[in-house]
């Protein structure tokens, strides 16, 4: 507490007072303490504080000193009032919780404390109002089902809960609808069928069911159509046998019965001996199987309708030995692997594929005098197991042909002269007509590694194989197979006098050169010593020879000449024609230096192919 000021005091003297004992000194004030030291007075003001800050210190003059209590109270029930000697008043606020989540604990400062019960109501007669006094208040919602599922159950909070009755129809006309307590609501679908396979039983969700009857006409004349109401709808089809062996009876569904002979339309019916007419999964192409065709090997398939050829394995040769005496032009065929001979104008049923006429004529189609066909058959045209001792042997079978400007040998056969000294019969003749027209009158010149080489004139000792024959009716090209070599290697290179190999083929296909030429080299040169298929050979001048000359022992080739290797040559046809080939050799400008063809493997494809000549 503090101090009160003491209550008067001493008058100043004019000096301090002289004293033998404190009464001396004595100055009636309860404030001072009196005390005569040395004989003189002094008066020192009493301390009232008694360290208490609940009291309030004071000193009066006349009483002295006083502890007056302080009064905590600040009139506030809301705090608690208390004084401490250390620390003094102190009004902590009263606290007000019960610990109750139930009332609303408030205090007022002059009514104190005071725990007003709270009201859970949330006014809404959907939720159980309750009050727990440690949780609180809670709305707890009501469960509105009646546990039934044909009912919805609801809970207005004015009004309260209600059960409206479910409606169960889904506006589907194709569905019975209805409501089960348990199960709730169900939409059976409605079963439209009335029992009658020749109705069509449907159900439109806005309609319902109906039944249409059904139509049983397929739009196919070739059937017979009706509808049994337990069987349902059936097409019969017609009969359309007519008792004919040789038509096929067919029936169009748009038009029909027809009766065709020939419905592959290949020109052959099954009385002509077509064996396949209407495609099956052993006969994908009728119109490529009648007696007209060739036997594919290996295609599961009669291409000719003959059981007698096979379809496994090639055909037997029908050229087995050498020949060097009156060997004809069918020899030449036959060597050359064409087995297959027929006529002209033969009837349907025999109407096949095959050699129709085979001829030994002139480069210009001349027919030879007597003793020119002599010289031909027994010089100029042989039947070959070999060509010398160098390995040169048929490509197919035992035996291939050749063709010369002069004696058809080699050094180990009979009547052998070298062709580099060469053997003339004399005989002068023309290049063929149609060849030279194309050409403007004249033999072509020839591109060579020596440049442009101009070619002479004439067709010396000329030896022409003529073909004619009938193409297969599934067949779209043919090849064949030839070697020529030329004893002009390679000192007569790129001079007029060179002898001349052609292949000319007349066919109604597209590509055929307009000269009828189908044996050339990339430089569309006709074979001779300036083709670039002279490969067989002893390297000279700008000749690189890369197969070298060992191939040409023992044929006379291989002191002065040079030659191919085996080429193929391939030209297109049209199915079923009659094309005709000639295959010739001669001399231009003089009767000197020979040169010989070898001709071998001839064959069908049913491949389309351009006319080249290749390795």
């Amino acid at each position: 507490g503090g101090t009160g000021g003491a209550g008067g005091g001493t008058g100043g003297a004019g000096g301090a007072s002289i004293c033998t004992t404190a009464a001396d000194c004595d100055d009636n004030n309860a404030c001072t303490t009196d005390a005569c030291i040395t004989g003189s007075c002094s008066s020192a003001p009493i301390n009232p504080d008694d360290n208490n800050a609940c009291t309030i210190d004071a000193c009066d003059a006349a009483t002295g000193v006083s502890h007056t209590p302080i009064d905590p109270n600040d009139n506030d029930a809301c705090t608690i009032d208390a004084c401490d000697a250390a620390t003094g008043v102190s009004h902590t606020p009263i606290n007000l919780n019960d610990n109750d989540a139930c009332t609303i604990d408030a205090c007022d400062s002059t009514t104190g404390v005071s725990h007003k019960a709270i009201d859970p109501n949330d006014g809404n007669i959907c939720t159980i109002d309750a009050c727990d006094p440690v949780a609180g208040v809670s709305h707890t919602p009501v469960d509105p089902s009646d546990g039934d599922a044909c009912t919805i159950d609801a809970c207005n909070p004015v009004t309260g809960i209600t059960h409206v009755p479910v409606n169960p129809d889904d506006g589907d006309a194709c569905t019975a609808d209805a409501c089960d307590p348990i199960a709730g609501i169900t939409h059976t679908p409605i079963d439209p069928d009335d029992g009658n396979a020749c109705t069509a039983d449907a159900c439109d969700s806005v309609t319902g069911v109906s039944h249409v009857n059904l139509d049983p006409d397929d739009g196919n004349v070739c059937t017979v159509d009706a509808c049994d109401p337990m069987a349902g709808i059936t097409h019969t089809p017609v009969d359309i046998d007519d008792n004919d062996p040789c038509s096929i009876d067919l029936c169009d569904p748009a038009t029909g019965v027809i009766h065709v002979t020939d419905p592959d339309g290949d020109g052959w019916a099954s009385c002509d001996g077509d064996c396949c007419e209407l495609s099956s999964p052993t006969c994908l192409s009728p119109a490529l199987v009648n007696p007209g065709a060739f036997e594919i090997l290996n295609n599961n398939v009669d291409d000719d309708c003959d059981a007698a050829t096979f379809d496994s394995m090639a055909q037997a040769p029908c050229s087995t030995a050498p020949d060097f005496s009156v060997v004809t032009a069918l020899d030449v065929a036959k060597a050359m692997d064409i087995c297959k001979t027929t006529t002209q104008n033969p009837p349907l049923s025999q109407k096949k594929w095959g050699l129709i006429s085979a001829l030994q004529l002139r480069a210009d189609g001349a027919v030879p005098t007597a003793s020119g066909l002599m010289n031909i058959q027994n010089s100029q045209t042989a039947i070959l197991v070999d060509y010398g001792t160098g390995g040169i042997v048929p490509v197919q079978g035992p035996t291939m042909a050749g063709i010369s400007t002069g004696m058809m040998r080699d050094q180990s056969d009979p009547g052998y002269i070298p062709p580099s000294s060469g053997t003339s019969f004399f005989y002068t003749g023309q290049p063929p007509a149609s060849y030279l027209a194309a050409h403007g009158g004249a033999l072509p010149p020839s591109m060579s590694c020596l440049g442009q080489c101009n070619a002479g004139a004439g067709a010396n000792d000329a030896v022409n194989i003529q073909l004619f024959i009938r193409t297969p009716t599934n067949a779209h090209s043919f090849a064949y197979d030839f070697r020529f070599f030329t004893a002009d290697f390679a000192s007569w290179a790129c001079q007029p006098a060179n002898d001349v190999f052609l292949s000319l083929l007349q066919s109604g296909a597209p590509g055929i050169p307009a000269d009828g030429n189908i044996a050339f080299d990339s430089s569309n040169n006709v074979f001779s010593v300036n083709n670039s298929f002279i490969k067989v050979c002893a390297p000279q001048s700008c000749y690189t020879c890369p197969y070298g000359a060992g191939q040409l022992a023992g044929t006379g080739m291989n002191n002065v000449g040079g030659g191919t290797p085996w080429l193929t040559t391939e030209a297109p046809v049209v199915p079923g024609e009659v094309i005709k080939l000639e295959l010739m050799i001669f001399d231009v400008d003089d009767n000197v230096y020979d040169a010989a063809a070898l001709l071998d493997n001839f064959r069908w494809s049913p491949l389309s192919s351009a006319v080249n000549t290749h390795e």
